[in-house]
């Protein structure tokens, strides 16, 4: 893997006379009535552009260096309807439909660096030029120019930080030392057929198909500092499923990860089993400790957090599968090396998705849990080391996971979350109508704040100031995903109207105090006015206290992804948030279909896959001077006695029964295993409305309380090697032997007549199958 070298930023302070690093997005043609030329160029005085980036580029959309941009503005790529895989049918559509698409903005994202609140800058285009000063444009504030044409808000800035187009870099995580430096840790995977080989279709069928069964690069692991080389943690080769890290109070470097020693390619893939790892790396010698199994276990251990005490020893807490339940787990350091591991959670069902905080004596630790036939967020503090009682966070009957916490400079504790109505994950369909709610329906953040033992809330509401709220911005339209189904398979209007409804969907919190004491609020949404070649669009936002209001929505540019994809988030002494995220490029790259593969739409059908993760590292400041965050008496106080529904206890039951259940058939005695075959999640190019892989798994092991299940993602993602490797290496993290038996599959998803097909394989290891020329029929 190759890393460029990226110099630290200085410490900088936010008052208008000193050097900062900013960001500002650009939107063109909100007053369009054609497609219009907005090409153009940018300046700064005093300061300097370092990256241009495009808002909605394809096409011949294209940037000049760091000077300016080529673009127009277009129809928008989104149409509000159902799709159909039979060609003659979609024909059809798309001619009725193609006068009535409207125009869409386009725009850029640019970053500077070395300019200040009173720097000016200059955008000149054909349509018109025009200079504003960055003092103008604040976060949250949305300035318009050229007589409401063009739309200008403030964003963070961006650098990128890997660009191996060979490889995908994901999971980021980071840390800041006591000296400042910033100290970030990600995985990198590397395929092992050629992307643009995977892109394509076959133009005839190939003599055999054991290339599919060449061995991956698979995963490494590294660390690095914000303004030096990186470091190998691992070897290449491994199967790695997230990391984290933390510094302790001797300067050392601890990395730990979720890895499955056992992986080898097909076919001597043995039984997987992820265990939790951790190494030192010491920065004054530039030495690697061992590496130390912290778990030591036969079942799956995935998910570490790390974080310090005000002590200095390091804390790891994770998701344990115990006698085929999921516990949260923790161990830390202790003057004789790592202490005894200990359960944190207290359910005797799954627990999900830890979350770790430190603040003075004391450290927190949170999860959510489906104890009661809805999923939970519970926490516990330690003081001094010693384990306090657990207790609820929010356990209404709603959706509310992923957790995510930081202390403030009072030492009140902040959790945060997704949430999401009751009966998530239910029956829901055409023909089941006001007994649950899809998986991904809607999503939203939930807050709480626990100061002096009590739970309270920020008086401000920032739902107002999260994307969704609406009103803001100019030909920001909220449009439906459409969905991709097989003739005939389509729903009839008005059998469903609940899902032809436009939902808020604010995911994965992330939660955090910069060193002024304001809090930051992060969370990922979906861009519903966007369609890529990959499918749908998510991007991390940002808001921040002020007060008793919040400051928002500010975009991080270059976090183009899935949905299930976390920014690391750390403050750092001067006042800034320093931020390491990833993006597979699937808002400012585009393809050219090549047309040539007579099978397959949901193929990238080009020659070329340019859609690669990478990492950027960017830089986050508020303006003006921090104020106490107001707070008031939480409406909704959690219960620790709250019980499952009756509902849930009668479902437990039945399932209690099935399971019990025997039949005598030709002398053998059967049983009934319950799963699926046909489970979408975001991967697929019509996944909007399904969400991340990680539901997925929820949803068989505890929702529907599946014996097996396989995922039927449209050719695991399009075809592409990097999200083949996620499916494959999940359906291994979240196996639970006996109890939860997933297999590995998906959705061959050919044109019609050759009509769509559950594929299985009994090992791991096998990509799915190219296209292959329509038979003659």
């Amino acid at each position: 893997m190759k890393s460029p070298l990226l110099s630290l930023l200085a410490v900088l302070s936010v008052a208008t006379a000193v050097a900062d690093d900013i960001g500002i997005k650009v939107r063109f043609g909100l007053e369009d009535k054609e497609a219009t030329d907005w090409s153009g160029t940018v300046t700064v005085t005093p300061g300097s552009v370092t990256l241009i980036g495009g808002w909605r580029f394809i096409q011949q959309d294209k940037v000049d260096g760091t000077t300016g941009w080529s673009c127009r503005t277009r129809p928008t790529t989104v149409e509000n309807q159902r799709r159909s895989n039979n060609p003659n049918k979609q024909q059809a559509r798309n001619a009725n439909a193609v006068t009535a698409l409207p125009l869409a903005d386009n725009g850029v994202l640019i970053s500077f660096t070395g300019v200040t609140e009173d720097s000016h800058v200059t955008i000149k285009t054909p349509q018109g030029e025009f200079t504003l000063a960055l003092a103008d444009v604040p976060g949250g504030k949305i300035l318009p120019e050229l007589n409401g044409a063009v739309e200008v808000e403030r964003t963070s800035s961006a650098q990128p930080f890997t660009t191996d187009a060979k490889t995908d870099e994901d999971y980021p995580s980071g840390t800041a030392a006591a000296d400042g430096t910033v100290w970030a840790t990600w995985q990198s995977y590397t395929p092992g057929l050629d992307r643009a080989v995977r892109a394509k279709s076959f133009e005839t069928e190939p003599g055999d198909l054991k290339f599919l069964a060449t061995a991956p690069g698979a995963d490494q692991l590294w660390l690095r500092p914000t303004n030096g080389e990186a470091i190998a943690i691992t070897p290449a080769g491994r199967d790695i499923y997230k990391s984290s890290v933390a510094v302790d109070g001797a300067g050392l470097v601890w990395v730990a990860w979720a890895e499955n020693p056992n992986y080898k390619p097909f076919p001597d893939n043995p039984r997987p089993n992820f265990e939790i790892f951790v190494r030192s790396y010491d920065p004054k010698t530039k030495k690697l400790g061992e590496p130390v199994n912290l778990s030591d276990s036969p079942e799956n251990d995935v998910w570490p957090v790390a974080a310090t005490d005000s002590d200095g020893h390091v804390w790891v807490a994770w998701q344990g599968a115990r006698e085929n339940v999921f516990h949260i787990f923790e161990r830390h350091q202790t003057k004789d090396g790592w202490s005894k591991t200990q359960q944190v959670s207290t359910q005797t069902r799954n627990c999900w998705a830890p979350a770790i905080a430190s603040t003075k004596g004391k450290v927190a630790i949170a999860w959510d849990t489906y104890e009661k036939g809805d999923y939970d967020v519970w926490m516990r503090e330690f003081a001094d080391g010693q384990p306090g009682e657990a207790r609820p966070v929010a356990n209404s009957p709603d959706y509310e996971a992923r957790p995510a916490m930081t202390y403030d400079k009072s030492g009140a504790l902040w959790v945060a979350w997704e949430e999401s109505g009751p009966t998530w994950g239910k029956d829901f369909g055409a023909l089941v109508k006001d007994k649950g709610i899809g998986l991904y329906r809607d999503r939203q953040i939930g807050l709480a704040v626990l100061k002096d033992g009590k739970w309270m809330q920020p008086a401000g509401s920032f739902k107002e100031v999260l994307p969704g709220a609406g009103g803001l911005r100019k030909r920001q339209r909220n449009v439906r995903v459409p969905a991709m189904e097989p003739g005939g398979e389509s729903r009839k209007a008005g059998q469903e109207a609940e899902a032809g409804k436009n939902f808020v969907h604010n995911n994965l919190a992330r939660i955090v105090c910069d060193s002024a004491g304001r809090l930051w609020l992060f969370c990922r949404s979906r861009q519903n006015d966007f369609r890529t070649p990959l499918g749908s669009l998510w991007f991390d936002w940002a808001c921040y206290t002020d007060g008793d209001h919040w400051v928002g929505p500010i975009l991080m540019p270059h976090s183009d992804n899935l949905l299930y994809n976390l920014p690391a988030v750390v403050p750092t002494p001067d006042g800034n948030l320093t931020m390491v995220h990833s993006s597979d490029h699937r808002q400012d790259r585009h393809i050219v279909r090549t047309g040539k593969g007579p099978g397959g739409n949901l193929s990238l059908e080009s020659d070329n896959d340019p859609f690669d993760n990478d990492l950027y590292l960017s830089h986050l400041h508020a303006t003006g001077p921090a104020q106490p965050t107001k707070l008031i008496p939480a409406k909704i106080q959690p219960d620790a006695q709250a019980p499952a529904s009756p509902a849930t206890v009668k479902e437990r039951a039945d399932i209690a029964n099935i399971h019990a259940y025997r039949a005598e058939v030709g002398g053998k005695s059967l049983q009934i295993q319950r799963g699926e075959f046909h489970r979408h999640t975001e991967i697929s190019g019509d996944g909007g409305n399904d969400g991340p892989l990680e539901d997925m798994w929820r949803y068989a092991i505890d929702v529907a309380a599946m014996d097996w299940i396989g995922c039927g993602d449209h050719d695991n993602g399009t075809g592409r090697e990097y999200t083949w490797w996620l499916t494959q290496k999940t359906t291994d993290a979240f196996h639970l032997p006996g109890k939860f038996d997933p297999v590995y599959s998906y959705e061959r998803s050919v044109s019609y007549p050759e009509g769509h097909r559950n594929v299985i394989f009994t090992r791991r290891g096998i990509r799915t199958l190219p296209r292959l020329p329509i038979s003659a029929r």
